[in-house]
């Protein structure tokens, strides 16, 4: 019981490590196309289509599928110095491997105008920034990775401090409050859960504690391809280690028989709620990005 409390303690320090269940969740939502369309069509517009966008920091790059479907779009010969941190060895393991991964589509390989950097690639935001005196990026992005207040506070104290060389951009890209994760999330962590809950608000106050100006875009075309009567069908669906941040084999490890009954119980009872025509795909997964450029 005491080493069980210990696993727990430990991963509610470190970050969520999603692995297969998110790739369940981007095999039955429109997650990465949506984020990417939203990148096309508002951010590029911002930057003159990224022409002075040469050294771009992603922060938690995951499987890579997001970051560099997105930068397919660039197809006007923009050349970027793209770095990637991801601290978790089985993101990093996925990365690197070749081939799909559970039929998803993997796009491994860079377009041909991205060059990529792996140093210090095992890194943590918090390592990468205290062990490198300069730092001199045109854009930092997290995307979907900003779950954690003391990661969002080390961001805005490295803001703060002025480190960085030059003005840069800053993407951020996290679930929104009217967001049904969100909200059952919210309701899990009210029943002594951990689950991965959005910094929106928190992110906002500390943009506006520091007087840095944002765009804010909030999506309506993401969807979710299942029903709620899915979801409640079936309690080892991949939604409820999803929905705490972990993957399949994690969620039976860290969390009991009748605990993996509570969170079922809850979020049943929410999609119940909130959705009586239990056979309709209105699950709301929409989110935010918030995109501001910050002065050195």
């Amino acid at each position: 019981m005491l080493n069980k409390l210990i696993n727990k303690t430990e991963k509610a320090n470190k970050d969520y490590y999603f692995d297969d269940s998110l790739i369940d969740f981007y095999e039955k939502s429109n997650e990465v196309e949506a984020f990417c369309n939203l990148f096309q069509n508002k951010i590029l517009h911002e930057t003159t289509r990224f022409k002075n966008i040469k050294r771009w920091l992603d922060v938690g790059i995951g499987d890579g599928e997001k970051i560099l479907k997105a930068l397919q779009t660039l197809n006007d010969g923009t050349e970027i110095d793209l770095t990637y941190l991801e601290p978790s060895d089985k993101w990093r393991l996925q990365f690197l491997s070749n081939g799909n991964c559970n039929n998803i589509k993997n796009i491994r390989k860079p377009p041909k105008n991205i060059t990529v950097n792996l140093k210090g690639y095992n890194k943590t935001f918090e390592e990468y920034v205290n062990t490198n005196t300069t730092f001199d990026f045109d854009l930092i992005s997290f995307i979907t990775v900003l779950y954690e207040p003391h990661l969002v506070n080390t961001l805005f104290e490295f803001i703060k401090n002025k480190r960085n060389n030059k003005n840069f951009w800053l993407l951020i890209n996290i679930e929104h409050d009217n967001n049904d994760f969100c909200k059952i999330r919210k309701i899990l962590s009210q029943s002594s859960f951990n689950p991965p809950i959005s910094q929106l608000q928190n992110i906002e106050s500390k943009l506006k504690e520091q007087k840095i100006k944002y765009n804010k875009y909030d999506s309506d075309d993401k969807i979710l391809n299942i029903t709620p009567q899915e979801i409640i069908n079936n309690k080892n669906h991949w939604l409820y280690p999803f929905l705490m941040g972990c993957s399949y084999k994690d969620y039976k490890t860290l969390y009991s028989e009748n605990e993996q009954n509570k969170i079922y119980k809850l979020v049943k009872q929410y999609l119940q709620k909130h959705y009586p025509m239990q056979n309709e795909n209105k699950i709301d997964i929409n989110d935010t990005t918030i995109f501001a450029k910050i002065r050195k």
